[in-house]
């Protein structure tokens, strides 16, 4: 008698079935887990802010030009808005998606001058800040200095 195995073998064993049940779990579990994880919060999104803010403050400083910073909305989405005096280049950092931002500045806008190192608010010398929401409606506060040699401050309390 012939033991004849090839073509009557068809369909998954159990434990091949297993296995792909346990990789689509897993596949499916890191998929839930992924939009809580990354989610942008306030606390990030002014942390990324004030960075930004600060690199544009270094590169005045290395270029000896000064710029006009103001917090605009365009097409539904915040941003801040960069104007190089002299050099009639703009830069802008829009915000992150659920964030947004609101610049409460005298006047409009703010000038950094990389002369002295300091932010000056509609000509004056009074400092201003730009709040950041998230989606949960949670706020996180960036603090811009005008008479210390533009110190930017990050605080969850407004003051």
């Amino acid at each position: 008698m012939e033991n004849n195995l090839q073509g009557t073998n068809k369909g998954f064993s159990l434990v091949e079935l297993a296995v792909a049940l346990v990789i689509l779990g897993i596949m499916a579990s890191v998929m839930v887990i992924s939009p809580n994880v990354a989610k942008q919060t306030a606390k990030h999104e002014a942390e990324r802010l004030a960075e930004y803010i600060y690199r544009q403050m270094q590169k005045s400083d290395r270029i000896h030009k000064s710029f006009t910073m103001k917090v605009q909305r365009v097409s539904g989405k915040d941003r801040i808005l960069i104007n190089w005096r002299d050099i009639s280049k703009e830069d802008s950092e829009d915000a992150t998606a659920g964030c947004s931002y609101e610049g409460h500045f005298e006047g409009e806008e703010c000038t950094y001058n990389p002369y002295n190192r300091r932010f000056q608010f509609g000509g004056k010398d009074t400092g201003g800040h730009i709040t950041v929401t998230d989606a949960d409606g949670e706020k996180h506060y960036i603090y811009i200095a005008s008479g210390t040699s533009g110190r930017i401050r990050l605080t969850d309390k407004e003051e």
